[in-house]
């Protein structure tokens, strides 16, 4: 079953390809085709290390926190800083990857806030 409608029927006849196929078991051609493109881990080599300085940015904060560990802070924040923009290069790139793109959003937003409340509130 082909999908090839385009411009202002697409989303009608797309909508009504979605119920047609309600409890039939068969696919979606045009949900296919964007759960083809977004993948959950990434495949390239920028956006595997972006999502490795992430996660390393975010252990290296709870340890900083909880028990002190013995690295300066900025630096912990750079690791961060990079792991975002990498990440923001391997999407830019064309990096469709799930998890790459929800936990660099929300470590970028993190490292925003706390940089602009040290920023406004120095103690």
């Amino acid at each position: 079953m082909r999908y090839a409608a385009t411009g202002r029927q697409a989303a009608p006849r797309a909508f009504l390809l979605c119920l047609g196929t309600l409890g039939t078991g068969q696919s979606v051609p045009m949900i296919e085709q964007i759960r083809s493109k977004v993948r959950a881990w990434p495949r390239t080599p920028v956006g595997a290390w972006a999502l490795g300085l992430i996660v390393a940015f975010a252990v290296l904060f709870v340890l900083k926190v909880t028990i002190g560990f013995p690295l300066m802070s900025f630096a912990i924040f750079g690791v961060g800083i990079v792991g975002v923009i990498l990440g923001i290069i391997a999407v830019v790139r064309r990096e469709r990857s799930l998890v790459l793109m929800i936990v660099g959003g929300l470590v970028g937003a993190f490292i925003l806030f706390w940089l602009g409340g040290e920023l406004l509130a120095p103690h």
